[in-house]
């Protein structure tokens, strides 16, 4: 049986079989990257890439997206 922490490494991908989006979704199986784990922070990537795409055209905002978490992109 594989340790919980081993799975959990950087650089690993997880394959996450029938991800519930926790509404009428059909699940769908979907991909984790860990970049970064330690005692006090989990750094991840969640894919939720799909083969169509569901927003708007005049939401879709390409490059830096400014935040008032984050700040602002370097440019």
């Amino acid at each position: 049986m594989t340790n919980t922490a081993d799975l959990f490494s950087s650089g690993n991908i997880l394959h996450v079989k029938n991800y519930d989006f926790g509404n009428s979704i059909p699940t769908k199986d979907k991909y984790l990257i860990v970049l970064y784990l330690s005692s006090d922070l989990a750094v991840f990537i969640h894919s939720l890439t799909t083969s169509q795409i569901r927003v708007p055209d005049n939401k879709i905002q390409h490059g830096c997206t400014k935040s008032k978490d984050l700040g602002t992109c370097a440019k």
